[in-house]
């Protein structure tokens, strides 16, 4: 919200799940296809015709926390060719999704927020996929205030600001 608050945006839709992973995996191995995965909900949105209804120029993308917590599946990046099953594993999975929402809305600027906490393999994924896709790319620095392994509010301004210096 103090992203938002301080370049005057207007915030359309906060679509963050407690626990949830870009792939269909969730913690204990729970089957998310069809329930809070990103790329499930990122699918709910565009066939309710969310995007077209609504005026969004920027789509800030913010998750492998679960993923990478939850011990999911890594599996290889993946840059095409995904079938369904690949997508129960984390970096095809964060590769379909770049690729989803940058080629479904080629207008749309995608921020890719990359958490500190995440397993080195998720990270560069993230990277490498929001890279070869045209999304940005912003790797968090290792002073995010926490408590609980969550940002504190100290730490939500101070992703604000690391985000607000990453987009000058």
């Amino acid at each position: 919200q103090d992203f938002i608050n301080t370049h005057g945006l207007k915030l359309i839709r906060n679509d963050s799940w407690s626990g949830s992973s870009f792939c269909y995996t969730g913690y204990g191995n729970t089957d998310c296809s069809h329930s809070s995965s990103f790329i499930y909900r990122y699918r709910t949105l565009k066939n309710e015709g969310f995007f077209e209804k609504n005026e969004i120029d920027t789509v800030l993308v913010f998750g492998g926390t679960n993923d990478s917590w939850s011990n999911a599946p890594l599996g290889e990046p993946m840059y095409e060719n995904w079938k369904e099953e690949d997508l129960f594993n984390v970096l095809p999975a964060i590769c379909h999704f770049a690729y989803s929402l940058k080629t479904d809305f080629p207008h749309i600027k995608v921020v890719f927020i990359i958490n500190e906490w995440l397993k080195p393999e998720v990270q560069d994924c993230i990277e490498a996929a929001a890279i070869r896709f045209g999304a940005t790319p912003v790797r968090l620095r290792n002073n995010v205030s926490k408590e609980n392994n969550h940002p504190t509010a100290a730490g939500m301004k101070q992703i604000s600001e690391q985000l607000t210096e990453a987009l000058k």
